[in-house]
């Protein structure tokens, strides 16, 4: 998993193509905010580690770049929603319950901010990983995805219990990548 500084070079890398290639822009500008977010919640999780109180410090870190997606007219539908103080004593998910195919999915549904039902497939985003509707619906089941259908067409949102496996994932995945 990257660390917070690796998702702001990401979004930045991001933003770059957007103003290089303008009939992607949207698209490329709503990548550069999934990773910001992801930025956002990486550095939350490294500072409640490090036992740091200020709940202020991540956003301040991403508020250059923001600033750049609002310069750019960019409508922000959503702010950052930093998960509150009291989830330092929460427990963790139990993630060894989850599959591969059901953590990909989790995390993919994480970074692009929902899934969308394309072409009889589920994806965060165009290049992102091709998601089984099975897997959706067990994590629907599982009450991690919120779905809406209709024929042809889906969405999928995770849920509250889905948000709180996904920042299991990631903090697991961070501490794996400290360890190296």
């Amino acid at each position: 998993m990257d660390t917070g500084a690796e998702c702001r070079i990401h979004a930045a890398e991001f933003l770059a193509h957007a103003k290089r290639e303008p009939e992607r822009e949207a698209h490329l500008i709503s990548m550069a905010k999934s990773w910001l977010r992801l930025a956002i919640n990486a550095e939350q999780i490294q500072a409640l580690k490090r036992g740091e109180p200020d709940r202020d410090k991540p956003r301040d870190a991403a508020r250059g770049l923001l600033a750049e997606l609002k310069s750019k007219n960019a409508t922000i539908t959503s702010r950052p929603k930093l998960p509150p103080l009291v989830m330092a004593n929460k427990p963790r998910a139990p993630v060894a319950v989850l599959s591969l195919a059901k953590r990909i999915a989790v995390i993919e549904c994480f970074n692009s901010n929902g899934l969308h039902k394309r072409n009889g497939c589920w994806c965060g985003s165009p290049e992102g990983k091709h998601i089984s509707g099975v897997t959706v619906a067990d994590l629907a089941r599982d009450g991690m995805f919120s779905v809406v259908t209709n024929r042809l067409h889906g969405s999928a949102r995770l849920t509250e219990r889905g948000q709180w496996f996904a920042g299991t994932l990631i903090e697991a995945a961070n501490e794996v990548q400290v360890r190296e």
